[in-house]
């Protein structure tokens, strides 16, 4: 049995704006985590991980077929991901962080420090395209995990981190669909211009531009995460970004949030990702849970597009999910991420074809 730090292993890509300290890999955000090939009988991997209010969950597939979801306990927790009765075939594993930053939980603290495996570890496969995905509870997969809510002896208790699934959600999706690496940005509950409770520290826009801002804790600062981020690194190609859904619902709840403050947001974080992003196209899409921005988002890209002749930042309206394809708290189930997973990788087709 062979043991590496992760750090130790350089031919694994990393998933996501990650950081490493100490040799460990610190999972900041949604759908952070490794990529490698992998021949032999067996792999496990340790992870470090810390909360108060929401478990801090793991997904694991083989071959593009889930194996594993779990929550990890806290402190120090060895988990085998993957047994082969072929020990001479390759299978390509992920290990993916199933849930998103929480803000709110002070002591919320992720790693992926090692790996013990019997066998031979090699690089995934190439890709020439890497995404990036911006956004808020959609873009987390909020909904699409299928797990119950947690019994208590007076009903039902609301925990967080039962609901969401990386694995499940369309950043993942369309990157398979497109053989793409990606990356996401994303915190449930924020905006462009403020959270849904108008909330303007819930801007996303105002940690894009660190490593991971909203991880807040001292264990994460310490790991790097208000660190500045180093776009140069590995540079999108794409930039989808899917937001508005939550200043929708402060709009409509709140006197002091105008259409018009929130197009001058839009307009600005514009600016800001096409100063980060230089080369990549930059698609602005809305509509899986409400329209009622939409035509303030469509004025700002074609605002930009004119203002600039920027003719790489593209606006595109999904469509409503229906009834019958909602699933937890009113979030889009699987079903209807797959739809829009589909729009999305023939949309980027499209723009690919013309470049």
């Amino acid at each position: 049995m062979t043991s590496r730090m992760i750090s130790e292993l350089p031919m694994i890509r990393r998933m996501g704006r990650i950081a490493e300290a100490d040799g460990h890999l610190a999972l900041f955000w949604s759908a952070s985590g490794v990529d490698f090939c992998f021949r032999g009988s067996s792999v496990s991997a340790e992870f470090t991980s810390d909360y108060s209010t929401s478990k801090l969950w793991i997904a694991v597939e083989a071959d593009g077929h889930p194996l594993l979801r779990m929550p990890l306990q806290k402190g120090c927790s060895s988990v085998t991901i993957f047994h082969s009765a072929d020990p001479y075939t390759f299978h390509r594993i992920r290990i993916f962080r199933e849930v998103p930053v929480f803000p709110d939980d002070p002591e919320s603290f992720l790693t992926l420090d090692s790996l013990h495996f019997d066998g031979e570890i090699t690089s995934p496969p190439a890709s020439d395209l890497m995404i990036e995905f911006v956004g808020d509870s959609l873009t987390c997969g909020q909904g699409t995990a299928k797990a119950a809510p947690e019994k208590s002896s007076g009903g039902f208790l609301y925990s967080p981190d039962l609901h969401y699934s990386a694995e499940n959600s369309y950043p993942r999706m369309v990157s398979d669909i497109l053989n793409a690496e990606f990356r996401c940005i994303a915190v449930s509950g924020w905006g462009v211009l403020s959270d849904y409770r108008n909330d303007p520290s819930g801007a996303l826009p105002s940690c894009y531009e660190q490593v991971c801002g909203p991880a807040r804790s001292q264990r994460n600062i310490l790991a790097h995460a208000a660190e500045p981020y180093d776009f140069k690194a590995k540079p999108a190609n794409f930039v989808v970004v899917n937001l508005g859904a939550n200043d929708e619902w402060a709009f409509r709840h709140s006197e002091d949030h105008s259409t018009a403050s929130f197009e001058n947001a839009v307009v600005s974080f514009l600016a800001m990702l096409r100063k980060d992003n230089p080369e990549a196209h930059i698609i602005w899409c809305y509509g899986m849970l409400g329209d009622l921005f939409a035509h303030e988002i469509a004025r700002s890209v074609y605002s930009c597009q004119s203002a600039s002749g920027d003719l790489k930042v593209h606006y595109l309206l999904l469509p409503p999910t229906g009834k019958q394809l909602l699933a937890q708290d009113g979030h889009p189930g699987k079903a209807a991420h797959e739809k829009v997973a589909k729009i999305l990788a023939s949309y980027i087709r499209e723009l690919r074809i013309r470049r």
